[in-house]
């Protein structure tokens, strides 16, 4: 087989990829993930259904894709807050942020908490497929560093070893206060707004001025 016409087989793969990707995204935030069949999915992108089971082994496969395509996007995706001028400051928008994010795509997140409590098997696949090798965001970190260069931000840990635990809070925050006892964002946001100036207290060297 030629080289032009392996570039193109690869370029309509990668095209009814996507298709069936965010027809599955549609579908499983419409009418559910338990609901959306691959037939639906397959009819709603024009992609033969049987390339669902070929390029992602089933309605498991497209799930985790979906969580493998929103943690790349993740990665490359801007702070949506401009750069504060405080260490609390900065720490108390990149937390509220986290909050807003997730509420923005709660329903793909509540499908993804649901069925790693429910089916052994996605379980399995998630733990096998997906790594979280990066906990904070790199330019949160980036921001945080700033801080420390300037004398803003003092303590004897390493900037990764500080942020982590905010991420830490807001994960716990949207897992057991927004979606398992279904917490109002305004009464998150302000708990979380209170614990995380509360944390940073120690490492904000500006509030320590007398």
């Amino acid at each position: 087989m030629s080289q032009k016409k392996t570039v193109v087989r690869l370029n309509d793969r990668a095209a009814s990829e996507e298709r069936l990707l965010n027809a599955a995204e549609e579908l499983f935030s419409k009418i559910g993930y338990d609901r959306a069949t691959t037939r639906e999915i397959a009819k709603k992108s024009d992609v033969n259904i049987a390339l669902i089971n070929r390029y992602f082994d089933g309605k498991q496969g497209l799930l985790i894709a979906l969580l493998k395509r929103k943690m790349e996007r993740f990665k490359i995706e801007q702070l949506s807050y401009p750069e504060e001028a405080t260490v609390t400051k900065e720490a108390v928008s990149y937390c509220a942020s986290k909050i807003h994010g997730v509420c923005q795509d709660l329903s793909f997140v509540k499908i993804i908490f649901v069925q790693l409590l429910v089916d052994p098997k996605f379980s399995k696949k998630f733990k096998e497929q997906l790594t979280f090798s990066q906990k904070v965001n790199p330019l949160f970190l980036e921001r945080m560093e700033k801080f420390r260069k300037a004398g803003k931000l003092k303590s004897s840990r390493t900037t990764e070893e500080i942020c982590e635990p905010l991420e830490l809070y807001a994960f716990s925050c949207v897992l057991f206060k927004i979606i398992m006892d279904n917490e109002p964002k305004d009464v998150v946001l302000k708990n979380l707004k209170n614990f995380v100036e509360d944390y940073i207290y120690r490492f904000d060297a500006d509030r320590h001025k007398s």
